[in-house]
């Protein structure tokens, strides 16, 4: 009697062993395919978060059939990049809408330029270390009341300008422009931060200027890095300074 009766809590211990196991097999299945987009978005910070800053922008984390890329944003930890996936040039589908965070997540076809101008204000694009090629004008415009727009991660090769800037308050760091004439060239007034971007352009001589600031805002500008002799600035407005611009402008 006492055999059967372990045998019986055995067979029984064993069958619950089982079925906890379904149960977790069946939530991990649930969140992964049908979970909601925070809950696939924590999955991938968590894939993203163990690669290095350095490393981050050229991985990529797999969720639920689609992949995000990894981005450092702010260059202080390694997440799933946001937003609403791009993958040609031009205007999104339904407009840039105001506040929208977007992303490439492939590397758009060429075109003629400019491969993006942004007219909504607030807009975050994340060009997730993909190139954009313009071939026969501007590369990335953020047009005059699209103000407080973020521009990250960008490689950009334009036969003119790089990136044309008209709005206001506006942030563009990490990226990497090569330009025809002008790599960056910023018109718009007050308040701009302008980080950690690079700009070369083909020869480097006369007609061609890195940064080029032809209004007189309030820039915060750190840790550019262009040619020599290539970075013009106006009025008060100092862009050229150690650490930003090759200290010669």
């Amino acid at each position: 009697m006492n055999k059967a009766q372990g045998s019986l809590e055995y067979l029984l211990l064993i069958g619950g062993a089982i079925l906890v196991a379904v149960i977790v097999i069946a939530i991990i299945i649930s969140i992964t395919k049908g979970g909601t987009q925070e809950t696939n978005y924590a999955w991938a910070d968590g894939i993203c978060s163990k690669y290095s800053l350095q490393d981050c922008p050229w991985q990529e984390a797999k969720i639920s059939g689609n992949t995000l890329p990894c981005t450092n944003e702010n260059f202080i930890k390694c997440k799933a990049v946001r937003g609403i996936p791009l993958s040609a040039c031009g205007t999104p589908a339904g407009g840039w809408m105001s506040g929208a965070q977007y992303y490439l997540e492939a590397t758009p076809p060429p075109v003629a330029g400019p491969c993006f101008d942004i007219t909504a204000p607030g807009v975050q694009l994340n060009c997730t270390n993909k190139k954009i090629t313009a071939t026969g004008g501007d590369g990335v415009k953020i047009s005059s009341g699209a103000d407080g727009v973020i521009l990250r991660n960008c490689f950009i090769e334009a036969s003119s300008r790089g990136i044309v800037i008209d709005g206001l308050s506006n942030t563009i760091y990490f990226n990497n422009v090569k330009a025809g004439s002008t790599a960056i060239l910023i018109t718009g007034t007050l308040n701009w931060l302008l980080n950690n971007s690079t700009c070369y352009n083909p020869g480097n001589g006369p007609g061609t200027t890195g940064i080029t600031v032809s209004a007189n805002p309030q820039i915060l500008s750190s840790n550019n890095s262009c040619p020599i002799g290539t970075c013009i600035q106006i009025g008060g407005t100092t862009i050229c300074n150690a650490g930003n611009c090759n200290v010669n402008c």
